[in-house]
């Protein structure tokens, strides 16, 4: 995938002229879909936050349901990150001890918390 070259000219590529352009309508369809839902997300409902995540997983798919589309994946991902970077730029900029304090919770609190329990996950018959 990416190496450390691609990183590098990321952080040179402002200055450049770029070789071409691409299709962005599939990521563009898909923020779109992803904006849609997380704002109509009720973040402080388990169910919500279940619903969401699955609504999300089923983007990966192909059209039958049965695969996971490649081209599907990368524009999921991409406006995932897209929504992940602007939250935790705003975030950052209005309260950089926020956002610290948040991942300190999430590393020191929900993530041992999360692998003691991750080998008895529940589940339901559907």
């Amino acid at each position: 995938m990416f190496n450390d070259d691609d990183f590098e000219f990321v952080k040179d590529s402002p200055d450049k002229v770029p070789d071409g352009l691409v299709d962005a309508s599939d990521y563009h369809e898909a923020n779109e879909i992803i904006t849609d839902l997380l704002s109509k997300t009720d973040f402080l409902s388990i169910n919500g936050k279940m619903e969401m995540m699955m609504h999300i997983i089923n983007m990966f798919a192909d059209e039958d349901g049965e695969n996971v589309d490649p081209n599907a994946t990368f524009g999921v991902v991409l406006a995932l990150t897209f929504h992940l970077g602007n939250i935790f730029g705003n975030l950052q900029n209005s309260d950089p001890e926020g956002l610290t304090e948040y991942f300190d919770f999430v590393k020191n609190e929900l993530l041992p918390a999360m692998k003691e329990e991750s080998s008895s996950l529940p589940y339901w018959e559907m």
